[in-house]
């Protein structure tokens, strides 16, 4: 009924389905074929029931690798790419995404979204045309959830600091080959941070300005106009608008900067898909802090300071 190994060994080949089920209840092991070929199955019920099956385990892991999140994220990259159709391909990336708060502590949780970043980061260039848009997604997803995360955390320094680590090491890095996620990073930052959720405690202008921490490094370290001109328009000069720092000068009422209504998906391709309106502690509602606006703006422009002075920050940024 299966391959007999220690149980130490974090996989096992498995043959049948009552391995599988009893590997499955193990917090040690797990059936080969559900990390391998049933997340890359043609069948969609294959890949749906082994992505399920993942899921429970995942939820008992506290000592995995970063070797062996990265071969659970080979095989869940692979289960994605075979993915079609956008209302199957959307489920399955939130579903994916949502992983990230199943680990028992932060360290997985990092571990998981670094192995995320690292996969696709070398499979980018490979994703062709007709998959791009799906991924653009999948990346929307989980930058969704990172901020869904921290905010479980209360916005904890360690946690989103360790979280914007992965993103300087990988994607945002030098070393990083894929243009395009930089700048798609740099496009849904905003919005996805404003998608995340209720900010109920935790969130102050110091916490704005560590989220933002990754880009400041990311326009001093980058040659590329076209980084520096995205960051600036897409997150600089959007901070500036009313549903950020301007909030609290705008003549409009509270209940003006609440989103009564659905908004529309950003990316062309799920217009017909609609975001819930973003509960009452959104970043809007915390931007009408006066208290708090003046302290982010402060810190904004200190940083931005900085930036323009660092002897390392291109002369075309400066």
């Amino acid at each position: 009924k299966g391959k007999v190994v220690e149980a130490s060994e974090t996989f096992i080949e498995a043959d049948s389905e009552e391995a599988e089920k009893e590997a499955a209840t193990n917090k040690n092991i797990l059936p080969e074929s559900a990390v391998g070929k049933k997340l890359a199955s043609a069948d969609k019920k294959v890949r749906d029931k082994a992505v399920l099956v993942l899921g429970k385990w995942l939820s008992h892991q506290n000592k995995l690798s970063e070797d062996d999140h990265l071969k659970i994220w080979k095989a869940l990259y692979y289960c994605f790419w075979m993915s079609d159709k956008p209302l199957v391909q959307n489920e399955l990336a939130e579903k994916i995404a949502e992983f990230i708060h199943m680990f028992p502590n932060m360290e997985q949780t990092v571990l998981f979204f670094r192995a995320f970043y690292k996969t696709v980061d070398r499979e980018w260039i490979g994703i062709d045309k007709f998959r791009l848009n799906k991924y653009y997604y999948l990346v929307r997803c989980f930058q969704r959830e990172s901020f869904v995360f921290m905010a479980r955390q209360n916005w904890n320094v360690d946690a989103v600091s360790a979280l914007n680590q992965v993103l300087l090491d990988v994607p945002l890095s030098p070393q990083s080959k894929s243009l395009d996620l930089k700048l798609h990073l740099a496009d849904i930052f905003l919005d996805e941070l404003a998608n995340a959720g209720t900010f109920e405690s935790g969130f102050d202008a110091n916490v704005l300005l560590l989220l933002l921490n990754p880009y400041f490094k990311l326009i001093t370290s980058s040659h590329e106009r076209t980084v520096f001109e995205r960051v600036f328009n897409r997150i600089f000069s959007s901070l500036l608008e009313e549903k950020w720092l301007a909030a609290s000068c705008s003549e409009a009422n509270e209940e003006d900067a609440m989103q009564s209504e659905p908004l529309r998906h950003n990316n062309r391709m799920f217009r017909h898909t609609y975001i819930p309106a973003v509960p009452l502690r959104s970043v809007a509602q915390v931007c009408l802090d006066p208290d708090f606006a003046k302290a982010a703006a402060a810190g904004f422009t200190q940083a931005v300071f900085e930036l323009s002075v660092e002897p390392s920050t291109p002369q075309s940024t400066r």
